[in-house]
């Protein structure tokens, strides 16, 4: 058994972070006050058990591979990189957690010691923010489509009737008035477009897919650009069934298409939608100039809200810059489990 000091068992139970020791097989040997309380366990039931206890499937099932293939192999998925994580309370309640590990050699022997921290309400926070951005949105979408494309109609009537009288009179400034009701025409084409693109997605009659198919062509359009789709049908079997990914997906591409096109300037996009081993993956790759610094730093109110929406449904969002065919590679892995506390 694992010898602790009485000073640090001192600061393992005062800890507000749950923390669990386990060995080379994966058995609990120390189990701290604060995972009791976090997992809903007694500390009797959890030392001697499996981690994978406290973790749904599939990572229930696979952890002890995930243990065999780094002391094989020293391929470190989670060791000394703090990353989120699903757990699994003793109710059967799963939910969003931020975890740490690190590993310990001691007497020849190898320990893993985990420090867990529930993050659901910085979940809740994130969704907050989402529904306030959503609801934005969608009002200016309305405003865009009940206001400006209403007035844009209006204009554009009465320089029909001005461009006709001028023509009637064979006066030379028709041509600019046909030439300024074209230009109105497209400006209300445009802003509708865009209305569209603001308001909640419409879901086709024929399926998710035919839905995204249809954004990318409205993409296409709205933009003056290329735009491909692909997609695994199984992939549309697992958003359905995870609550609002579909939305979140859907919101996600439209901000990352905006960002290619605006500030990228790519004439040329592709998002495919797929399913692999970790769950669901979005790519998002365009062919523009991409960011011009670090990704780090570029925390743009559009990137902050793509990232907030991979989070809530569990994922993770990565942006690569492309240096060999130019452009932004964007990349969002959503796993296949649907929490209680996720996204309604």
């Amino acid at each position: 058994m694992l010898d602790v000091s009485k000073h640090a068992l001192s600061v393992l139970e005062t800890s507000v972070d749950a923390i669990i020791t386990i060995d080379r097989v994966g058995t609990m040997l120390i189990v701290n006050s604060a995972a009791e309380r976090l997992f809903q366990y007694d500390r009797a039931d959890l030392i001697g058990s499996p981690i994978a206890k406290l973790m749904p499937e599939p990572d229930r099932s696979q952890h002890p591979q995930y243990i065999d293939r780094f002391l094989n192999t020293g391929e470190a998925r989670i060791i000394g990189i703090g990353r989120e994580v699903v757990g699994k309370k003793a109710d059967g309640t799963l939910f969003p957690l931020e975890l740490s590990v690190s590993q310990l050699d001691l007497d020849g022997e190898i320990y893993f010691t985990g420090v867990m921290r529930d993050i659901t309400k910085r979940r809740n926070l994130e969704l907050e923010v989402l529904r306030i951005s959503d609801f934005e949105r969608q009002r200016i979408g309305q405003d865009l489509h009940d206001g400006l494309g209403q007035m844009l109609t209006g204009i554009s009537l009465i320089t029909q009737h001005l461009a006709r009288k001028l023509d009637q009179q064979s006066n030379a400034l028709a041509n600019e008035a046909n030439e300024i009701v074209s230009h109105l025409q497209e400006a209300d084409r445009f802003a509708r477009a865009l209305s569209r693109t603001l308001v909640p997605i419409p879901v086709d009659e024929k399926g998710l897919k035919r839905t995204f198919q249809t954004l990318c062509s409205q993409i296409g359009r709205l933009y003056d650009v290329t735009c491909n789709f692909m997609a695994d049908e199984s992939a549309f079997t697992h958003v359905e069934r995870i609550p609002r990914a579909a939305t979140n997906i859907y919101r996600i591409i439209q901000e990352a298409t905006t960002n290619a096109v605006r500030h990228g300037g790519a004439s040329k996009i592709t998002i495919s939608l797929r399913e692999n081993s970790q769950g669901i993956q979005l790519t998002i790759r365009d062919n523009g100039k991409g960011f011009s610094g670090d990704e780090d730093q570029s925390n743009g109110l559009g990137i902050q809200s793509m990232r907030y929406r991979a989070h809530v449904l569990g994922g993770k969002l990565r942006i690569d810059r492309l240096e060999a065919q130019g452009g932004v590679s964007i990349v969002v892995t959503i796993p296949r489990w649907v929490s209680p506390q996720g996204p309604q």
